[in-house]
């Protein structure tokens, strides 16, 4: 991958969810009544599998149902792990801030034919073992796409997400999902539904655990032997309790922080125009001065090293995404940035690019991205 680039390329530079819906066996009907005041109770939960028929449910948005109430029949098919919420996400997106924590099956009936937001009529919540609740006014199909709109009549089976921090690759796990309506007298009701499936998953689950980390690994190895660095180091943080992760992913950390912060410089490209290129742990946006940030991703990666055996780092339009589908992928036109003994950074396009928009002189005058 490696490649000699002498100290003299600043002048040729410059001329260029759905998983699985469990059918459960063990699904019973339970009519909820006013007498039945223990059913459902966090001491006496409902569990996956079971359907719930609520009758007589008052919306909560009055004046948008006058005189109309509804019938609702609603069953947990099967709560998430959160890596298996994991999972369905990164079949699709590398980054997220939610995962799916249950998939439910519902159905809406009641004398309204218009499009409705389901959580105008009943809301459903996770609650974690701290009875942290996380409530959310959204659903998903089975494309991960939002779905707020509903309509009477139609069974819809979804997922519904619970909150996911990206940086620390965490979330909570659900002890239970309770639906909250209000009843025929407006009074609001909660019913729990124990998260109980997952307990009996745990071997299975380590089984998916250790293959994720695995595929993950091998990709992140795969990065690095290309030079993929900012590949790379997000794919080693997803794994760094599994072989030696955590040890890549320092020495990657190390070589990316190096580059971190905002730079401010001229254009070689366009007269008279000053440039900002803001890094971030190998994240690259670029902007010229007095105009909106341009929307284009760029990131570092390596590009090659000096006679001196000083590496050298370009950043390129984003490759994240392909290469976790195709580990084959590579990086088109870039932009190379090395530091010269004064100080200044030179940005020059890469051999053989077409586009030569951020080619400048650079300072760094700050080691932070606001």
């Amino acid at each position: 991958m490696k490649k000699k680039i002498f100290m003299v390329m600043a002048v040729s530079w410059l001329i260029f969810s759905f998983c699985s819906c469990g059918n459960n066996t063990n699904t019973k009907n339970v009519e909820i009544s006013e007498e039945q005041v223990s059913v459902g109770s966090r001491n006496n939960p409902y569990h996956i599998g079971d359907t719930i028929e609520l009758s007589n449910i008052t919306p909560y948005l009055v004046g948008s149902y006058e005189d109309v109430s509804f019938n609702l029949v609603f069953t947990v098919n099967n709560s998430y792990s959160i890596d298996e919420g994991i999972s369905i996400r990164e079949s699709r997106y590398d980054t997220f801030t939610t995962i799916p924590a249950a998939n439910v099956t519902f159905k809406l009936t009641g004398n309204y034919d218009d499009m409705m937001l389901y959580s105008n009529i009943f809301e459903i919540v996770v609650v974690d073992e701290k009875m942290q609740t996380s409530s959310f006014i959204s659903i998903e199909d089975d494309n991960q796409t939002s779905q707020h709109n509903i309509y009477t009549e139609a069974e819809y089976t979804v997922n519904i997400l619970q909150p996911f921090n990206m940086e620390t690759y965490t979330s909570t796990e659900a002890k239970y999902y309770v639906l909250k309506y209000r009843d025929n007298n407006k009074e609001e009701k909660s019913i729990y539904i124990a998260a109980d499936n997952m307990n009996n998953e745990k071997e299975e689950q380590s089984d998916n655990i250790s293959e994720r980390e695995n595929t993950s690994y091998e990709n992140a190895i795969k990065a690095e032997e290309k030079g993929y660095y900012t590949i790379a180091m997000n794919l080693f943080y997803k794994t760094l309790d599994y072989k030696d992760s955590q040890e890549h992913y320092n020495n990657l950390k190390n070589i990316l922080e190096e580059y971190n912060g905002t730079y401010y410089g001229e254009s070689t490209q366009y007269e008279n125009v000053k440039v900002y290129l803001y890094i971030d742990n190998g994240n690259v946006t670029a902007q010229f001065d007095g105009q909106a940030k341009s929307p284009d991703e760029y990131e570092l990666y390596l590009y090659g090293e000096t006679e001196d055996n000083i590496m050298i780092l370009a950043f390129a339009p984003s490759r994240s995404n392909l290469f976790s589908i195709d580990t084959n992928t590579s990086y088109g036109d870039g932009f190379a940035i090395q530091k010269l003994d004064d100080g200044s950074y030179l940005v020059a396009a890469t051999q053989g690019s077409t586009s030569y928009s951020w080619n400048g002189f650079y300072y760094k005058i700050s080691d932070t991205v606001e």
